[in-house]
């Protein structure tokens, strides 16, 4: 049935003009040589680092897939392995030994590793690693069956004797998951086998905590894994060398292969399909537009492939050792759903989304258009609130160019108003007699395409509708920007000072911003620097609200100093396990740490307000459950300080079979206005939905944070009739529905 429905949206594609009927050109699979990539990595800014056999030099490519430079390398040895952690700096693993390096090259730190044995017949396209998780690094040894830890400095924390007499390949580090530890990840390529170990018990005598089998595909060989990568939900990446496939592995349900990508076990060449993929990395699961991606090392096809976890190839790049080809003939941004027009994981293949172009092409055309320009809504006086409709959008690429997102940037004059990011803008004093605008940005999988509002004159400030008094003093008038003071060091807390203002009795709402855009959850006057800040500039908005309105102004950008060498770097985010609602406990879980921390603090925090510190518990107080609760940790020793923040910790919304329910389940409502209850597979990042069966006028939207959504039910005013809903989530074909009466009265 999924191969039928693959053929049937081919045939769709086909008859709408957005694809071909070309098949995949299918070849065996070969091992890689010194011109192909043996390892990958992304960092957290979308650059991606690619090694090879050759050594020598990382070639490197920005989150479009574009050459992006190279990096020399201190050895001139073979690239095993690769991991870019939270500060962007590059480990490299040679085999025998190991660096640190920065972004542009210059070695941190270097040592030697493994047991001296003969690296004859291990190869580094087939076999070592490295990764970094709990303050340590973990190295998959290339050429003995060990796998050795050591400090962040070099010095040996154990080895590792590794089941039967394989040599490892793929290495990673998952965070703690449905009550199970820390866990290391080793791909043992030739048994077919993954083990897992508990990182917080690692000593050289250790066993397994879990030894997992990997199923053949159908008409496949054994499997060969390469790469692996773990997310923060649990869902381990596996790169099968023998059967040109990616595997998505549930550790956190029996370790459950729920998804094949590529349409193993056939070899090709066609963008979307692989030919000995020798490594995977992925990004950070954080929401963005880069979240859970999957940067893919196509060894056979000497190409990197930039994927989704639903197998939707956002751009094919075709790589040499220590320089890009500027671009490619099989792939390129939105290069297609791994083999465009079948469903992923489909052993039949498909067209390959059209034909490259610069930096790995761009397959499929255009972007967004703009159908109905953006508009700004609202009383152009300052105090007054002006909201930037976006206006009607849609993609010339067609349905598989998935959802269109929307960003945001308002001006005065013509000009950048800092800090103006978000949809809505709160005119202040020194938007009066000025000339207001927003522009909106869509992003697709193809492009990016932006439109401009016509701009709106501001008014000096409001007057009541009703009989106006000019002695009326109106909305608050700043008269002295806010102001930021403290250290502008990581670990330590800035102060927004509110400014002077004219009004009544005022209240006073923080919000902050990094560089110019706004941090989430930061709703106070105090600031915890964390070391995403450093090198940044901070500054706070301030909403003055009196009887007669609000009002904002912003203070002057503060610079954050840089961390000094040798701080505690953060390495895996701290994180929260409980349910946060009344009455119930949770605990901070501070993470992975370089730089040997000898103190350790948590602080909890609620939109950025503090509200306890000093303990890793926090017992949410009744009327207080909240899902922005988080925890910040700072870390220090002889050097400095480092501090990061947990994601908010999340209620259990979410829980339950996959699918989406009307308002809780009830069979009947007088109102058109429901909400929608979400429950997604493992990893969603947006959720399509429609009241048609065919998603006519379908909404696409980020995946929400707790598993809800308001929603509009259609009507016949005085006849109780069933609707129904429809929804598919991450652009899958599966679509779940529920249905409800609306009986509105007449």
């Amino acid at each position: 049935m999924k191969a039928l429905a693959g053929r049937l949206l081919c045939l769709a594609l086909i008859s709408a003009g957005l694809g071909t009927a070309t098949l995949a050109t299918l070849e065996p699979a070969s091992a890689a040589g010194g011109d192909s990539p043996t390892a990958i990595a992304v960092g957290p800014s979308g650059v991606s680092y690619v090694g090879f056999a050759s050594g020598g030099r990382l070639l490197r490519l920005n989150p479009r897939g574009g050459a992006n430079g190279t990096v020399p390398l201190d050895q001139d040895d073979p690239v095993d392995g690769l991991f870019v952690n939270a500060s962007g700096q590059v480990w490299v693993d040679y085999g025998t030994s190991a660096s640190l390096l920065a972004p542009g090259g210059r070695v941190l730190r270097h040592f030697s590793h493994g047991s001296g044995a003969s690296c004859a017949g291990s190869p580094g396209s087939a076999y070592g690693g490295i990764t970094v998780g709990g303050g340590r690094v973990w190295v998959a040894e290339r050429c003995d069956g060990t796998m050795s830890v050591y400090s962040v400095t070099g010095r040996l924390l154990a080895a590792v004797d590794l089941p039967g007499r394989d040599h490892p390949r793929g290495i990673t580090y998952g965070v703690a998951q449905s009550g199970r530890p820390d866990t290391v990840y080793v791909a043992m390529p030739d048994t077919g086998r993954i083990v897992a170990y508990r990182a917080g018990q690692v000593r050289s005598s250790s066993r397994p905590a879990r030894t997992v089998t990997l199923r053949r595909p159908g008409g496949g060989v054994r499997p060969r894994p390469g790469g692996i990568a773990v997310d923060r939900f649990g869902q381990l990446t596996v790169a099968d060398v023998a059967n040109n496939a990616v595997y998505l592995v549930d550790t956190n349900h029996d370790y459950d292969l729920w998804r094949m990508l590529g349409h193993p076990p056939s070899a090709s060449r066609e963008a979307g399909r692989l030919r000995a993929p020798s490594a995977v990395s992925q990004y950070a699961q954080d929401g963005g537009g880069l979240s859970g991606n999957l940067f893919i090392a196509d060894a056979g096809n000497q190409r990197v492939q930039r994927w989704n976890t639903s197998g939707w190839t956002y751009w094919v790049k075709q790589v040499r050792a220590g320089r890009g080809s500027g671009g490619s003939d099989d792939g390129g941004d939105n290069g297609g759903d791994n083999g465009s027009g079948t469903s992923p994981g489909d052993d039949d293949g498909g067209d390959d989304g059209g034909d490259g172009g610069d930096d790995g092409g761009s397959v499929g055309t255009g972007g967004p258009v703009s159908s109905s320009g953006p508009r700004v809504v609202g009383t152009a006086v300052v105090g007054e609130t002006l909201t930037c409709n976006p206006g009607t959008w849609y993609s010339t690429a067609g349905p598989l160019a998935g959802s269109i997102r929307f960003a945001y940037r308002w001006t005065r004059g013509g000009a950048t108003i800092a800090g103006a990011g978000s949809p809505t803008y709160v005119l202040v004093a020194a938007d009066a007699g000025a000339s207001v605008a927003c522009e909106v940005a869509a992003t697709d999988n193809v492009a990016t395409t932006t439109a401009a509002a016509p701009a709106v004159l501001v008014a000096g400030r409001s007057v009541g509708p009703v009989d106006p008094d000019p002695d009326e003093p109106g909305p608050p008038v700043n008269t002295g920007a806010p102001t930021v003071t403290g250290p502008g060091t990581v670990g330590s807390a800035l102060t927004c000072t509110p400014g002077s203002w004219a009004g009544g009795d005022l209240a006073y709402a923080y919000a902050w911003s990094r560089d110019g855009v706004a941090v989430e959850h930061s709703a106070s006057a105090k600031y915890v620097v964390l070391s995403v800040d450093a090198g940044t500039s901070l500054s706070c908005t301030v909403t003055a609200t009196d009887d007669d309105g609000s009002a904002s102004a912003s203070s002057a950008q503060r610079p954050v100093a840089s961390s000094p060498v040798g701080a505690p770097v953060n390495l895996t985010s701290p994180t929260i396990s409980g349910n946060p609602v009344a009455g119930q406990t949770l605990t901070c879980d501070p993470g992975g740490w370089s730089g040997s921390p000898t103190t350790v603090m948590a602080v909890w925090q609620r939109d950025g307000a503090t509200v306890a510190n000093g303990s890793w518990t926090y017992v949410v107080g009744a009327g207080a459950g909240d899902a922005a609760l988080q925890c910040v940790v700072v870390a220090g020793n002889g050097s400095g300080l480092g501090a990061a923040r947990s994601r908010p910790a999340a209620a259990d919304a979410c829980v339950g079979a996959t699918g989406v329910e009307i308002d809780g389940g009830a069979a009947q409502t007088r109102s058109t206005a429901v909400t929608l209850t979400l429950r997604a597979p493992r990893g969603t990042t947006t959720v399509h939905v429609s009241n048609d069966p065919g998603f006519a006028g379908e909404t696409v939207t980020a995946y929400p944070a707790g598993c809800t959504l308001a929603w509009t039910m259609p009507s016949i005013a005085g006849m109780p009739l069933s609707w129904s809903v429809y929804v598919r989530y991450d652009g899958s074909a599966t679509t779940y529905s529920d249905s409800i009466v609306v009986d509105v009265p007449s």
